[in-house]
């Protein structure tokens, strides 16, 4: 053992925090517009692919006017969610 001792602070989160939360945070997703539409600086973040193309969706139809997602165009939005 090496007397190393956690932080207060982590202590208190991993108190606060179940494990579920955790586990959510440390696989979150993200997707940035900007790597399919170029000069779009719009992120959207999720615990989860779904919540992710939830949140992309709405903004694609709200600013660039996307009113049908063809199963071409989701497979490259899939393509490029990455881990946050």
């Amino acid at each position: 053992m090496c007397g190393a001792r956690p932080s207060v602070a982590f202590a208190q989160a991993s108190a606060d925090t179940s494990d579920d939360e955790l586990w959510e945070d440390a696989m979150a997703k993200q997707l940035k517009c900007g790597d399919l539409m170029p000069g779009c600086d719009f992120v959207a973040r999720g615990a989860s692919e779904e919540e992710v193309l939830a949140k992309a969706a709405e903004h694609a139809k709200k600013a660039h006017g996307i009113q049908q997602v063809t199963p071409e165009l989701a497979a490259k939005v899939k393509g490029a969610i990455k881990d946050a």
